[in-house]
């Protein structure tokens, strides 16, 4: 086979390859994860771990403050707000002196969740820098050039 169309190949597996799935996989396989949280691993989608992601991230967040922290619109957030309030992943409070504004956090699970979430990109960001340290400079130079300009391409 020819080297190009092993990199092709390897291209399209890449391309194919959802890290958020991994990661639901990962909390269905972690033993120390609760029962409650096992049970919602098929529940749970990717949009999901992005909304987590960013209520996790953000103080004291507030649902726009969501939106614009994910590639996601208003109305898609707050159906995803709403199925993870079921599943008790966050919960919606008012400050004491702020009826108006709704806020946003984590409950004991999504806490869980969410830093499931960061330990796996702990980990896969250092296998990657592992990974690029096999490789000189000049080397890692060529392969930004292709993966930039391949994600050029694919963004056409």
């Amino acid at each position: 086979m020819k080297k190009g169309n092993q990199i092709q190949t390897q291209l399209e597996i890449l391309k194919a390859t959802d890290v958020e799935t991994h990661l639901l996989a990962v909390i269905g396989r972690t033993p120390t994860v609760s029962i409650h949280l096992q049970a919602l691993v098929d529940e749970i989608s990717v949009n999901d771990i992005h909304v987590i992601r960013a209520i996790g991230q953000l103080d004291k967040p507030k649902i726009g403050e969501v939106v614009a922290e994910i590639e996601l619109t208003q109305g898609a957030v707050s159906k995803i707000i709403k199925r993870l309030e079921r599943f008790s992943l966050i919960e919606k409070y008012h400050l004491a002196n702020n009826k108006k504004d709704t806020y946003l956090q984590l409950t004991d699970d999504g806490r869980e969740v969410f830093e499931l979430h960061q330990e796996y990109h702990q980990k896969l960001h250092q296998k990657l820098n592992q990974l690029a340290d096999k490789y000189s400079s000049a080397e890692q130079a060529i392969i930004l050039q292709f993966l930039t300009e391949y994600n050029q391409i694919h963004g056409e």
